[in-house]
């Protein structure tokens, strides 16, 4: 944990850079002094989260009773000034206060029981996942840090916000030209500083996928795949299955989920075998054509696309600029990716397999259940 020190020399130096630490005694007038000289603003909420803290750790006691009190005055301790951490939010210009890393916890994953147990939660914090892709995989960052999925994120695309990505991107104007890989990681910082974000800015290359797949840390306990282009797709599993990392992907179309586990089933082809025997480099090397063809094998056919895709096939180049996407549909595979990957990692999903949870299917005149 750093010191105020580590914030005094980061706004000396101009840095912009996530920050947590802790103050010592006697300098809480000194972090107002340094907040007020650099315009920053500070927020202290402390009383508000420990009186929340004490509810989930003494649900049976009466609320504001004195069992409440005493706890949250043991748990306070004798300097209360140096109790929790601060957080240094660059971007936004603010300091807050927050619970210890371990009580933040507690409380902001409280929800989760008992659909995820409190030992499950514990051993989910300790995982590595990669996402690649921030479009999809934007929203599927932040639903595995919403969920308390992984200890560390890392994340890769080169691409930056556009006006178009609005339509299905949880983000705002204020973003345009801005980095999706920058993004990503600051709200994943606001959900939980805690989780470790290790960026990838070139996206995924044959210089750096081994680095982002096995390296650092250690490597990655799960990978959500969400690239654009059918050769990275085919070549980042060949890496992963040479890896023994599960593979979890969202199609986006008709609610296609893909999961791969080749820590159980090293031995299988990759992306259950639809493209037979062409690989990475060879996709990489087709013509328009062939490439069309090896796109619609992917999907399992014309016949499985959504009317929308299948008629915009045809209209690409011409009249739209690419293929459709909905935002109900990224956040609908941005959640089937967080439920399939709690579940790869809990082991509670054994086997590899291809889903459909197509919305327009499910829910139609005739499907109700009453």
């Amino acid at each position: 944990m750093s010191t105020l020190a580590a914030l005094e020399q980061m706004l000396d130096t101009g840095e912009r850079e996530l920050l947590v630490f802790e103050l010592g005694p006697g300098e809480r007038p000194r972090l107002a002094s340094l907040a007020w000289t650099d315009g920053l603003d500070v927020v202290d909420s402390i009383d508000q989260q420990l009186e929340e803290w004490v509810r989930t750790a003494l649900p049976g006691e009466p609320r504001g009773g004195t069992a409440h009190q005493e706890a949250i005055a043991r748990e306070k301790g004798a300097d209360p000034d140096t109790y929790g951490a601060w957080v240094y939010f660059p971007w936004r210009g603010l300091i807050t206060r927050l619970l210890p890393r371990e009580r933040f916890r507690e409380v902001r994953t409280n929800r989760n029981r008992t659909k995820i147990t409190d030992a499950q939660q514990r051993m989910l914090l300790e995982r590595r996942i990669g996402v690649v892709g921030l479009s999809v995989g934007h929203a599927s960052a932040l639903v595995l840090a919403q969920e308390g999925l992984c200890a560390e994120l890392r994340i890769a695309d080169f691409d930056v916000i556009e006006l178009s990505n609005l339509n299905r991107l949880r983000t705002s104007l204020a973003h345009l030209g801005c980095s999706k890989l920058e993004v990503t990681r600051r709200e994943v910082a606001e959900i939980d500083p805690w989780i470790k974000v290790v960026p990838f800015a070139d996206g995924i290359r044959d210089h750096n996928v081994e680095d982002f797949l096995v390296g650092g840390t250690g490597k990655l306990d799960l990978l959500v795949e969400e690239c654009d282009t059918l050769p990275m797709k085919l070549a980042i599993r060949e890496r992963c299955r040479a890896h023994r990392i599960p593979v979890v992907m969202d199609t986006n179309d008709r609610g296609l989920l893909d999961v791969e586990l080749f820590d159980r089933e090293p031995a299988r082809p990759v992306l259950h075998g639809l493209f037979g025997d062409v690989d990475a480099a060879a996709a990489a090397t087709l013509p328009p054509e062939q490439r069309m063809a090896l796109f619609l094998a992917f999907f399992g056919g014309a016949e499985k696309l959504s009317p929308a895709l299948r008629e915009s096939l045809e209209r690409i180049g011409r009249d739209l600029v690419s293929y459709p996407q909905l935002s109900s549909d990224v956040h609908l595979g941005a959640a089937l990716v967080a439920n399939a990957a709690r579940r790869v990692l809990l082991g509670e999903l054994a086997r590899s397999g291809r889903y459909r949870i197509d919305l327009d299917e499910l829910v139609a005149d005739g499907r109700s259940v009453l």
